[in-house]
């Protein structure tokens, strides 16, 4: 997974977390945060790999990331996205099953089910 950041500091605890419980791999590419993100993902998540794009740009942090990540299938993600439980694993599994497809998504679901 390569999630970009910029300023991310009070959503990127949420998205790691969920991607970490889902056993994601995760690279984080940052355009030069200046609101703490860098210190939180530092202390609270050390074993993430890290990547500094001192330009912001979202295209840019994201082809820097596909460049550095070593999955086969990559999920690209912003950092105030958090994952419910099975569903990286649900989108991952279609896409193996279905080489043709190059990109999903996932369906937004609302706490009234719409």
């Amino acid at each position: 997974m390569v999630v970009v950041t910029y300023n991310s500091a009070n959503d990127i605890r949420g998205c790691l977390r969920s991607a970490l419980a889902a056993g994601a791999e995760v690279l984080v590419v940052d355009n030069g945060s200046r609101d703490g993100t860098l210190s939180i993902l530092e202390s609270e998540f050390p074993d993430t790999q890290v990547l500094e794009n001192p330009l912001n740009g979202y295209a840019r942090a994201a082809n820097l990331g596909f460049r550095n990540s070593q999955q086969d299938l990559v999920v690209l993600s912003n950092a105030d996205v958090i994952y419910p439980a099975d569903s990286l694993e649900h989108m991952l599994d279609y896409m193996a099953a279905r080489p043709e497809i190059g990109v999903v998504g996932p369906q937004q679901v609302f706490e009234n089910g719409r």
